[in-house]
């Protein structure tokens, strides 16, 4: 009996261990679950806060890029707009300098026209006084006296064409004479 006994009382101790060995590998199985549970967990929150990271990191690098871009942009801008300023004040100061040379090229011109009339004016008027000085006072005095063909006839003779000689007995009218003198008749046709 006390061997039933004993047999008893070490299958109630055996089942009593076995059932607090499933009862604590139950436990310990619901531990380990609850520790995979938080270790998945912590992996999904890591692995969240790793992607907000690469997430974060990508947008702010693409903000810096386009920033730099931006930046790039305006500088650009500037020296496109600086470059054409100075294209447009290089083509105004073309311009300008071109003017002034025509100018004055235009005012040395004249100048030179200036001086030929007067040297020309200058050469006339020393012709003239030449002829009247070869001619003489006397000679001047019978030509102004002798009529208009024979006016024309001496100066014929002397090589002189264009010359109108008058005196205050013989008047000329520079309305009917003016179109003879310009067109540079010869001094036969003035009568």
């Amino acid at each position: 009996m006390q061997e039933a006994e004993a047999k008893k009382q070490a299958d109630k101790n055996s089942q009593e261990a076995q059932a607090a060995l499933k009862k604590r590998q139950i436990e310990d199985e619901a531990l380990a679950e609850k520790e995979r549970k938080e270790l998945y967990n912590l992996q999904a929150e890591c692995e969240s806060i790793k992607t907000a990271g690469k997430a974060k990191a990508e947008a702010k690098a693409q903000a810096q890029q386009q920033d730099i871009v931006g930046k790039a942009n305006v500088q650009i801008a500037e020296l496109k707009a600086k470059a054409r300023r100075i294209i447009e004040q290089s083509k105004l100061t073309y311009e300008r300098e071109k003017t002034e040379l025509e100018l004055s090229r235009e005012k040395k011109l004249k100048e030179l026209e200036i001086y030929k009339a007067k040297e020309l004016g200058d050469i006339e008027s020393g012709k003239l006084k030449k002829y009247v000085e070869s001619l003489g006072r006397d000679t001047l005095v019978a030509l102004a006296r002798a009529g208009p063909d024979a006016q024309a006839e001496i100066l014929n003779s002397l090589g002189l064409k264009g010359y109108m000689i008058m005196d205050s007995t013989n008047p000329v009218n520079l309305f009917n004479s003016a179109s003879g003198i310009m067109g540079a008749l010869p001094i036969s046709g003035y009568k």
